[in-house]
């Protein structure tokens, strides 16, 4: 046999087994398995699956309801900034508020016709601040001074009664301080009687009897030596005469004898206390 075709042949037979061999690894060729009974049984080969597009069209989305309109949300109030006390004006360095005057005193509340009245509160003040004083409801048979507040008078018969809601203040120019509301009750003059009794002269002064003589002179009043009230007593034979309605109080007298149309000097004095 020439050697160049067994090269050749030999050649052929590789090329034709490698094929095979990759037919046969690929599950599929054109020879049949059954009629090459000594081939070797090969395995089923996988399904296939669906190509994939690399770049796949837009899918249309589905329709959807028309949704129902949201609602408005309520405005919200806007936030109420709190109420902030107003800062208090800063105190001047080495200044003190001024302090309020004080007023003390108890007033009498009661009073008699005829009988002098008289109260005067007691005020002090820390600033020394002049003080003023003033009333509310004064009686009108009392009198009133700004400066010292002194209520004095004296009433009358006509003033019986009770006069209420009597208010003293005292003021500093800033500051006004009162004294509780009193009344003074205005009772009538309690009256009394007087006895008095003497005895008669029998002389005259320039020591002859005394033979006209025609009554007294009763001479009375409230302070020593000084006599307001005379009552005339016109009978000689009379040494004895009651005063009657005298107030209370202390009261002086003194007689003196009348005789011819003459009045005699007065006698000594002689004093009561009603």
């Amino acid at each position: 046999m020439n050697m160049e075709k067994l090269v050749v042949g030999f050649a052929r037979a590789i090329v034709c087994s490698s094929a095979l061999a990759s037919l046969a690894a690929c599950g599929g060729g054109g020879a049949d398995s059954s009629s090459n009974s000594d081939s070797t049984h090969s395995t089923a080969p996988a399904a296939v699956t669906a190509p994939v597009a690399s770049n796949p069209p837009p899918s249309t989305p589905p329709a959807t309801r028309p949704s129902a309109p949201a609602p408005t949300p309520a405005p919200t109030p806007a936030p109420t900034a709190a109420a902030t006390p107003s800062p208090l004006a800063p105190a001047l360095p080495g200044t003190q508020a001024n302090a309020a005057p004080h007023i003390n005193g108890s007033p009498a509340t009661s009073a008699t016709v005829g009988q002098a009245y008289a109260f005067t509160p007691s005020a002090t003040d820390a600033d020394a601040d002049q003080l003023t004083f003033s009333i509310a409801s004064k009686p009108s048979w009392a009198t009133f001074n700004t400066a010292t507040g002194r209520l004095a008078g004296t009433p009358a018969a006509s003033d019986v009664g009770s006069h209420e809601q009597i208010a003293i203040s005292v003021t500093d120019g800033q500051h006004t301080v009162s004294l509780a509301p009193f009344a003074i009750l205005v009772a009538p003059a309690s009256t009394s009687n007087v006895t008095l009794a003497w005895q008669a002269p029998t002389t005259n002064t320039d020591g002859s009897v005394l033979t006209n003589l025609s009554g007294y002179k009763i001479h009375y009043g409230t302070q020593p030596g000084h006599y307001t009230n005379t009552v005339a007593v016109d009978n000689a034979g009379l040494t004895r005469y009651v005063l009657d309605n005298l107030a209370a109080g202390t009261y002086y007298f003194a007689i003196s004898a009348v005789a011819g149309g003459v009045e005699s000097d007065l006698s000594g004095e002689a004093s009561n206390t009603i």
